[in-house]
């Protein structure tokens, strides 16, 4: 998967935030962005484009989701969850232990700080293992509620060029993942690349502002 690159000043159709909802429309789908920026936008956009019965849970490992629902003037119907290197699998069991889920979508925000959790003095090598277990394990629950998840992916070596060591999990992701898409904020405009099965780019497209 090569993350694209010289599409900045290029114009892409528009869609508008309901088509980009609709983007979602498959079981499990990955957002990978450039900087926060980009989630700054698109969230906002995304949860104003569901319906008032839409049911939204919400993995909060970042925080920002926290800040961004003080500030906010329209708060959609979230159910929150915050866990942290103390509570991480009290929270997820609790969420697993829903007999009878009933919800629209599940948010992962983020893998890095998700993966960080994880990785608490373990080896790499077990600390992916452990990701795509929970990953796998949170598909499973979305997909007894007959729900959607969106994994919501941020660079954590920002010093290097655009390539796939920018990303952590790219391999687990690209694997669970029905949806791929890129995400880049530039300007105030707002270029989203979806990828088809072979992992290149299949389509580009501007969101409305």
């Amino acid at each position: 998967m090569e993350i694209p690159t010289n599409y900045d000043n290029q114009d892409f159709p528009t869609i508008t935030p309901t088509q980009f909802l609709n983007l979602f429309d498959h079981e499990i789908s990955t957002i990978y962005m450039e900087t926060s920026n980009t989630r700054k936008k698109i969230i906002p956009i995304f949860l104003s484009s569901t319906s008032d019965s839409t049911l939204n849970i919400y993995l909060d490992f970042d925080a920002w989701f926290r800040s961004y629902l003080s500030i906010s003037e329209n708060n959609p119907r979230v159910l929150l969850f915050k866990p942290t290197q103390i509570n991480l699998e009290d929270s997820l069991i609790s969420l697993f232990s829903w007999t009878k889920p009933k919800f629209d979508y599940l948010i992962v925000d983020s893998i890095p700080s998700f993966y960080k959790l994880i990785n608490n003095g373990i080896e790499p090598n077990r600390a992916s293992e452990l990701l795509f277990y929970y990953l796998s394990s949170l598909r499973n629950f979305v997909c007894n509620a007959n729900a959607k998840m969106i994994l919501l992916n941020l660079p954590v070596y920002k010093s290097l060029p655009k390539s796939n060591t920018k990303f952590i999990g790219m391999k687990v992701l690209n694997h669970i993942s029905d949806t791929i898409l890129y995400i880049d904020t530039i300007n105030n405009k707002t270029n989203i690349h979806i990828f088809n099965n072979d992992l290149s780019v299949e389509r580009s497209v501007n969101l409305e502002n």
